[in-house]
């Protein structure tokens, strides 16, 4: 019977969303200090890293990112995505609405976007709703 090294034992040790929260912080690290340091205006280098930190729940820093992936190209409807995506999470459903039809303006297929300008508008007429009875 072959024994398992110490090193194999212990990452099997490691939580699997320990670890992922970890890759996660690194590719930020190195996005950060990196990435963007050599390319500042590059919209996927934003969009991945606003997806990073929307897999932490960080909405507020994915928005950020987001937003400047969709300044630096305003045609491409995953930037639109990540920023919906951080709007409705933010509660911020007017905006999500708002962003979803600025994305189908440029890409009027796109299916995540239609999507979510539902869930957006459902959200938003809910929110609405509450508030008019409370």
């Amino acid at each position: 019977m072959m024994q398992q090294s110490i090193t194999s034992r212990k990452v099997q040790e490691i939580p699997p969303l320990y670890a992922y929260s970890h890759l996660t912080q690194f590719f930020l690290t190195i996005m950060n200090h990196i990435g963007l340091e050599l390319s500042p205006n590059n919209a996927v280098l934003y969009s991945n890293r606003a997806a990073a930190y929307a897999s932490k729940g960080d909405w507020e820093n994915s928005l950020l990112d987001a937003n400047s992936a969709v300044k630096n190209k305003p045609t491409w409807g995953k930037a639109y995505n990540r920023k919906v995506l951080a709007l409705l999470n933010l509660h911020r459903y007017d905006e999500a609405v708002a962003t979803c039809e600025e994305g189908l303006k440029h890409e009027p297929e796109n299916e995540s976007l239609k999507a979510s300008l539902k869930e957006g508008l459902w959200k938003f007429s809910d929110e609405f709703r509450r508030a008019e009875f409370s």
